[in-house]
């Protein structure tokens, strides 16, 4: 069975991603942990 490509920016497979529960949970952690409200939402780069 043939893998999907490594994405080349951040990990995982391309066309993998966190589900919208995952990363909500991530962004609570890290909210709490650096005591901010929200944080900057930034479009994926791209490679050209």
């Amino acid at each position: 069975m043939a893998k999907g490509r490594l994405k080349f920016f951040g990990w995982g497979r391309e066309g993998e991603g966190m589900t919208p529960e995952e990363e909500a949970f991530a962004l609570k952690i890290h909210r709490e942990r650096f005591g901010v409200e929200e944080f900057a939402s930034l479009p994926v780069p791209g490679l050209d």
